[in-house]
């Protein structure tokens, strides 16, 4: 099945990317206002270099290995005319990034695996650099960029015309969900919601995600359900779990203070530990075996 993969068909692989597919995010953000920059590209990027190099003589695979800690993993398997390599692939559910969970972690399982056919290795190679970074915004002031000479600099980005604030994109945010926000800290908001749907196993379905004031109000209500199945809480449906911990302001009880479906998530993670420990006496013999500590 095609030609064997030769020095000339690695050489296609590893060449670099042009400068508008090399993206940038922030590593570790300072609390002097710096972040440093680290380069990435999409995995659109990826299969196109794929495609390009080596036509259609590819193919990916991938299974899930589930949530360890607070992250979602994956493994890969990239296979390029005949030769296999594996890596794995994850999501940091407390990121601020907003996307479906197990699609970031394959994208990122793919990203891995192409990096052992030399596919945007040199990104790695580059030296850290730190950047001007708006906290409120989540985006760089300062715009990193490589050079000629293939080494990452530092130059001033020009404010965007007409972008909306921090306060405005949230508020567009509310308005495409379609429905005003209750109270930040209205205890029971979140089961309140959950209530208005019908009941299926242990998810509660909502008419629509306007029910809950955002657009991922159903993705995050059955995350937290598989979460607790994964964590073995099994005393109670996920909407009375958010409910508990909202009253005890583990979380926000409206999902719209949440500015992205990830904030909500690691919200649950770090308060679900209260919830297991004052109900470890009230739960049934199988859940205290099956929990954790």
């Amino acid at each position: 099945m095609g030609d064997i993969l030769d020095r000339d068909t690695l050489a296609r692989l590893a060449e670099p990317f042009r400068s508008d597919q090399v993206r940038w995010k922030p590593q570790v953000i300072s609390d002097s206002g710096n972040a440093l920059a680290v380069a990435y590209v999409d995995p659109r990027v990826v299969s196109e270099r794929l495609d390009l190099a080596v036509g259609g003589d590819w193919s990916f695979h991938w299974e899930p290995l589930g949530i360890q800690g607070d992250r979602l993993v994956v493994k890969s398997s990239l296979t390029i005319r005949g030769v296999t390599r594996e890596d794995v692939g994850e999501y940091v559910l407390s990121d601020r990034e907003q996307a479906d969970p197990w699609k970031s972690a394959v994208s990122d399982a793919l990203k891995r695996a192409a990096v052992h056919f030399g596919v945007g290795r040199y990104l790695y190679w580059l030296e850290a650099i730190w950047c001007a970074y708006d906290r409120r915004r989540h985006e760089f002031i300062d715009e990193p960029y490589i050079d000629d000479e293939g080494h990452a600099r530092v130059r001033h980005r020009q404010p965007e015309v007409g972008r909306p604030s921090g306060e405005g994109q949230a508020r567009e945010r509310r308005e495409r969900a379609g429905s005003r926000p209750q109270s930040a800290r209205e205890p029971g908001a979140a089961a309140a919601a959950a209530g208005t749907g019908r009941q299926t196993g242990r998810v509660r379905e909502p008419r629509s995600n306007a029910d809950y004031g955002v657009s991922w109000g159903e993705d995050f209500m059955t995350w937290t359900a598989r979460y607790l199945e994964h964590q073995h809480v099994s005393s109670a449906p996920a909407d009375q779990v958010l409910a508990w911990l909202a009253k005890q302001g583990e979380i926000h009880a409206d999902l719209a203070a949440y500015s992205a479906l990830t904030d909500a998530q690691a919200a649950v993670i770090r308060g679900l530990p209260r919830y297991i420990e004052s109900h470890t006496d009230q739960a049934s013999p199988d859940d205290r075996t099956g929990q954790t500590g």
